[in-house]
């Protein structure tokens, strides 16, 4: 019928091969004769281009050809284009390739800042009518802005506080606890309430963002926020006979409250005496009374005395601690004040 396959034994990426015919037979029906066309009768030939199909392959740089990950908006991928020329398209459409979509090493870039997502890059290299694709999952991730896990903090007579860091960006947030200790009611929520803190320690909290399906696709980014609980602590009781053995009521954490007031009661429920934030400085006590001096986060509160001077009996004695922690901003204006109440008791004995 004039239609023949040829099978061609060659190793080159391309060959010509020229195809003439050779020869016309005619056979009758019952084969009794054959019939041979003259030589000078015969024209015509088929020239045929003959090409290897090409295996073109991307290169990612070592990284999973099945899921490759970039943190931003470029990637640079080189890709073999074996005995062809390569192509680069992306599905969805939209990837920009650079210098131009026929060069082998290129800059993909996202064409905008709504486009991150999953890609498929598409590499396809043709030789003659032969062509070769070879493909690449792609998953563009935005960068997280830097986090911020808000403001150092110091509080009194209470564990537990709101965190307020700022919200990512892009990506999840997550707080985890450096040291001290502390629940996080949600740890993902980046103003999560946090309870059960240590007191009298430094709570340490780290704000981490990660943008990506696993931990380092995007540069994770950090910030702590420390948390300082302080107790207002006192001694149970005092003697104030000058014996230089407890002889001062003694308080510690006071040191930090913008102002605070104690008032002490008698057992009648009378106030005795006043101390504030203006006057504690005034009181008046000799040193020796008070082995190994101060401790810096401490001052002496009461030397057990009335506001009239005299010293009071011995007895048990009741106080309320009104402290005022005023919150600021980076330019030192104040934006909110903490207020806090601790009520309590102390023993004056003779």
């Amino acid at each position: 019928d004039g239609n023949i396959q040829v099978t061609l034994d060659t190793q080159e990426d391309s060959t010509e091969f020229d195809y003439t015919i050779g020869q016309i037979l005619y056979r009758s029906t019952t084969g009794r004769y054959v019939c041979v066309s003259p030589q000078d009768s015969v024209s015509g030939h088929v020239p045929i281009e003959v090409f290897r199909r090409p295996v073109p392959v991307i290169s990612a740089g070592g990284m999973p050809r099945d899921s490759f990950k970039v943190c931003g908006d470029t990637a640079l991928l080189v890709a073999d284009a074996d005995n062809g020329t390569g192509l680069w398209k992306s599905d969805p459409p939209g990837i920009v390739f650079l210098p131009d979509p026929g060069s082998e090493e290129i800059q993909a870039e996202i064409p905008d800042q709504e486009s991150y997502g999953r890609y498929v890059l598409f590499f396809t290299s043709e030789a003659g009518d032969c062509a070769g694709t070879d493909t690449l999952k792609m998953v563009f991730f935005e960068q997280p802005e830097p986090a911020n896990a808000g403001k150092d903090t110091l509080i009194f007579l209470k564990n537990s506080l709101n965190l307020y860091a700022d919200p990512p960006t892009a990506g999840i947030g997550t707080w985890t606890l450096i040291s001290g200790n502390g629940i996080f009611e949600d740890e993902h929520a980046y103003n999560t309430y946090v309870y059960d803190l240590a007191k009298g320690e430094r709570n340490e909290f780290q704000w981490t963002i990660v943008n990506g399906e696993d931990e380092g696709t995007c540069i994770t980014s950090q910030d702590i926020a420390v948390v300082s609980q302080d107790e207002v602590k006192r001694y149970d009781g005092f003697s104030p006979n000058k014996d230089r053995i407890n002889d001062l009521f003694i308080m510690q954490g006071l040191k930090h409250a913008d102002e605070f007031s104690i008032t002490f009661f008698n057992a009648l429920g009378k106030s005795v005496r006043t101390v504030t934030h203006e006057d504690v400085n005034d009181i008046e006590y000799d040193p020796a009374q008070i082995p190994g001096g101060l401790r810096e986060d401490e001052k002496v509160v009461w030397e057990g005395k009335a506001r009239n001077g005299n010293p009071v009996p011995p007895g048990t004695y009741y106080y309320v601690v009104n402290i005022m922690i005023n919150q600021r901003d980076d330019e030192g204006n104040i934006t909110e004040t903490d207020r806090y109440e601790y009520k309590d008791y102390v023993i004056v004995a003779e």
